[in-house]
């Protein structure tokens, strides 16, 4: 009988992207800040992805926080939920490209309401179909 050992490889990720739109001036305090943030300043959140991957992040996380259908359509701009999504991860990538391409990214999956809470919810089904059609515009 043989044994394999494996070692463990620590991955560091990026920090929190609300936080640091924030610090730079753009505006968070509404539910649609990641939206907005890829609207009006794509290029600072690309330079928040730079940032991380300057310091030495390994895994960066799409600006998709605010992204999500429901959240799109009640602010009347659900029509744009494949170009935002589609933007945020652009970004990313453009990032790790910048970067030597040694990156991982992944999809914000966010709420799809302005709340965690599963009593204020769609049911089960409702929300695995918008989350599965936000994974497929991001899955590439």
């Amino acid at each position: 009988m043989t044994t394999t050992e494996t070692t463990a490889v620590p991955v560091l990720l990026d920090g929190g992207m609300g936080m640091e739109l924030h610090a730079r001036g753009l505006a968070t305090a509404d539910d649609l800040w990641a939206a907005r943030a890829l609207i009006d300043q794509p290029d600072v959140v690309r330079a928040v992805h730079d940032a991380y991957l300057a310091a030495g992040a390994d895994l960066l996380t799409t600006n998709t926080y605010s992204t999500a259908r429901p959240r799109l359509q009640r602010a009347g701009i659900g029509e744009r939920f494949v170009e935002l999504n589609e933007l945020a991860a652009k970004l990313a990538i453009e990032a790790r490209e910048a970067h030597g391409g040694d990156v991982l990214i992944a999809g914000s999956m966010p709420p799809l309401e302005t709340t965690y809470r599963p009593d204020k919810v769609g049911d089960d089904r409702w929300m695995v179909d918008h989350y599965r059609a936000q994974a497929n515009v991001l899955a590439p």
